[in-house]
């Protein structure tokens, strides 16, 4: 009985040893998942400080004006519609007044010779344009300025020109171009459909029919070498029945020398209006132009250097002492 006591304790030890590393392991394990919890709950509250503090550097980024390109958000201006309805209107705008320019080029796509350059052509062309209006044309290319135009005397439309209008960039196309001419262009009073053109100096077969009256649609002019040193670009005289002529006097024309001699009419429709201070010969301008009795004194000659019998022969004209005086030269030596 006692060996089977005795056997007994020593099983129950064997037991107990046995479960001892049982124990100690699962007490082990519950430490290391408590400290796998806490640590990962340190490690969650580290995480979200940290996603805090990088959205609240990332605010105050946004917030700020002058944060660089190393991280951010950043405001990207857009138009505004207020903004883009005034861009709509101002390119329907420019383009409204490409098409009046091309309708006026027309007009006038011969008048010019090949003594105007592509800027004598612009700004030409830019006195009709700011009466409409139209302002800021220029060449596309400022380098063309100085090329002379081409002679195109069938109006094959070999001179193209680039141009630019504010927003707009286009081309137009010039008809005739005469070598040192321009021709001229007009009608016989009553039938205005029927342009017809002279291309020289003299209007012999027209001057004699004194019951048609004319009315000049464009000035012609030429390169006058036979005036000694001074060559000048000259108003091509005009028929001697003549009661209208443009607005516009065009500015390459220098000199006046017999534009209107033996004149018949006593006034010119538009004369006055002219602008004149390119006039530095004016020479004989009204040679023996007998009726005529039209106030010039509106004329800008500051520039006129060659007065000589300027009104010589015009013996009806009664404005000669308001003329001479506005000019500020010697009635004496207009006559």
């Amino acid at each position: 009985m006692k060996k089977l006591n005795k056997i007994l304790i020593s099983f129950s030890s064997i037991i107990s040893l046995a479960t001892f590393p049982l124990v100690a392991a699962s007490c082990k394990k519950k430490i290391k998942q408590e400290e796998k919890t806490n640590n990962d709950s340190s490690s969650n509250s580290s995480i979200n400080d940290n996603n805090s503090n990088h959205e609240n550097s990332h605010n105050h980024q946004a917030d700020d004006p002058n944060a660089n390109a190393n991280g951010g958000t950043y405001k990207i201006d857009t138009p505004n519609d207020e903004e883009i309805r005034k861009m709509e209107e101002e390119n329907a705008k420019d383009l409204e007044d490409v098409e009046k320019l091309k309708e006026i080029i027309k007009e006038h796509k011969d008048a010019f010779g090949s003594f105007h350059t592509q800027q004598d052509f612009l700004d030409q062309i830019n006195v009709y344009a700011n009466e409409k209006g139209i302002k800021d044309l220029k060449l596309v290319n400022e380098d063309d300025k100085n090329k002379h135009l081409l002679v195109d005397t069938e109006g094959n439309k070999n001179n193209k020109i680039h141009l630019q209008l504010r927003s707009q960039q286009f081309e137009v196309k010039l008809g005739k171009v005469l070598e040192n001419r321009v021709i001229t262009k007009y009608y016989i009073s009553g039938n205005d459909t029927n342009i017809l053109t002279n291309d020289v100096n003299n209007w012999n077969s027209q001057n004699k029919k004194s019951n048609e009256k004319i009315i000049i649609t464009q000035l012609g002019y030429f390169y006058n070498d036979k005036q000694g040193n001074n060559k000048n670009i000259t108003l091509t005289p005009l028929p001697n029945y003549t009661i209208k002529v443009p607005i516009h006097l065009p500015k390459k024309i220098s000199s006046l020398y017999l534009s209107f001699y033996n004149l018949k009419s006593e006034s010119i429709e538009n004369l006055d209006k002219w602008m004149t201070k390119n006039i530095i010969m004016g020479e004989q301008a009204f040679y023996y132009a007998i009726n005529f009795n039209q106030d010039l004194s509106n004329w800008d000659m500051s520039n006129l250097k060659n007065s000589k019998e300027f009104f010589k022969g015009a013996n009806k004209l009664e404005h000669i002492d308001k003329i001479a005086s506005s000019w500020k030269i010697n009635k004496d030596k207009l006559k």
